[in-house]
């Protein structure tokens, strides 16, 4: 996840909105990938780690309980941020604040309290407009940060593409997504 605090590149107030929206798959990829690189090597960047130390643009928390793993990231007003690539498809739910997310299904400003579900292959662009807690919930029985994020995470669109089985969804090469 990479993320930038709107001031350290004086951003109008709603930068994501002025992006066009009728991209393909394949150019929204693109598209949401140039703009993760842009983000990094602007002054201010910061790659998200595992760890639940504080930060620039705000805090995570991880919680396991039997059979799931929740992470709760707050977002700090004003950070602009991407997603990881999602590979299963879980539960989402936004407990406070207000952002403005951007995937290959459009556009949408989201106020809390607001739940949804991230479908496989799912990468956002966010920009948040009041301070943000977002918690996600996902199928494991692991209890190590490395292998549920390789479990749930694609480190690129590639590696997505041929996680998945070619004309079936949910089908996982060979497996089923619990």
């Amino acid at each position: 996840m990479k993320t930038l605090i709107e001031s350290d590149i004086k951003l109008f107030p709603e930068p994501i909105a002025s992006l066009p929206m009728n991209w393909t798959k394949e150019e929204f990829r693109g598209v949401i990938c140039s703009v993760e690189d842009k983000l990094s090597d602007m002054p201010g960047s910061i790659e998200m780690t595992k760890s639940d130390d504080g930060c620039d643009f705000g805090r995570v928390k991880h919680t396991f309980v039997d059979g799931a793993y929740i992470r709760q990231i707050t977002m700090l007003a004003g950070a602009i941020l991407t997603s990881k690539i999602h590979k299963i498809k879980h539960p989402y739910f936004v407990l406070s604040g207000e952002c403005t997310v951007l995937s290959e299904d459009g556009l949408c400003r989201i106020m809390a309290p607001y739940w949804g579900v991230t479908e496989p292959g799912v990468k956002r662009l966010i920009y948040v407009h009041k301070e943000t807690v977002w918690v996600t919930v996902h199928v494991t029985d692991s209890t190590d940060l490395s292998i549920i994020e390789d479990e749930v995470i694609a480190r690129s669109f590639g590696e997505f593409d041929s996680f998945i089985t070619p004309g079936s969804v949910g089908e996982i090469n060979g497996g089923s997504v619990r």
